[in-house]
């Protein structure tokens, strides 16, 4: 991570942190709007203790973290995916603090969130040098992929791929012959051509495991939990 100061271990409280190709290589991409990953909610609460005038906070989850852990990693997937710039403005200091509520698991702690900006895997995709941002394949004709599938061109020939659940639990789909409407560069097409025997693998950017060969006119199929994605490269096997 880099701040906005330009050092790797920010000497302020609160500052903007850029994730990914951000600070080093702005691309003229697609420019969406700040992660609001660590950022409060409208209904976060202060509490001041009135001998030491030390402040503390309320917490994660409503009242504290204005995203759930799966929304967290949903949004850092598509930012990246899409090429968009990863910039984060929050006080880590404090959402570190932040302590899990047993109440309500699907917020999680402070901890959680930062480990989900730390993913070098899917930062990896951000910085991808080829530099290519991914569509979303219900808006390509053609497409026999589920709504709200996203593939992008990499390097290498590779492919990201992230199945976003806008709402819950969904099995999505991703036809892998529609990798070609993501485009790409030459060495993208001839990869692919290669693939066309052998198949992909899939990596999992969000578990870090490795889930076997697709083959290139197979379907890669998930169950997506609710507001979460499920987000893979594929490789030429």
């Amino acid at each position: 991570m880099n701040c906005c100061c330009r050092r790797s271990a920010c000497p302020h409280s609160a500052c903007v942190l850029l994730l990914g190709l951000t600070y080093r290589t702005l691309r003229l991409s697609c420019q969406m709007d700040m992660l609001t990953i660590g950022s409060r909610s409208a209904l976060f609460e202060y509490r001041v203790n009135q001998t030491t005038g030390k402040v503390t906070s309320k917490g994660a989850g409503p009242g504290g973290s204005a995203l759930t852990v799966s929304q967290s990693r949903a949004q850092l997937s598509l930012w990246a995916a899409l090429k968009s710039p990863l910039l984060v403005s929050a006080d880590f200091n404090e959402v570190a603090t932040w302590a899990a509520d047993p109440a309500k698991p699907e917020v999680g702690s402070g901890a959680d969130l930062i480990e989900i900006l730390k993913n070098e895997e899917v930062l990896a995709v951000s910085d991808d040098p080829l530099g290519m941002e991914a569509v979303r394949l219900e808006d390509q004709k053609g497409s026999k992929s589920s709504p709200d599938v996203f593939v992008g061109a990499m390097s290498g020939g590779k492919y990201v791929a992230v199945l976003f659940s806008r709402s819950g639990d969904t099995n999505l789909t991703l036809a892998l012959s529609d990798l070609k409407l993501a485009g790409g560069s030459a060495a993208a097409a001839d990869a692919a051509a290669a693939a066309a025997s052998s198949g992909y693998t899939v990596r999992d950017l969000w578990k870090h495991t490795d889930n076997g060969t697709v083959a290139a006119d197979g379907e890669l199929t998930a169950v997506v939990g609710s507001q979460d994605v499920v987000m893979v490269t594929l490789t030429p096997a």
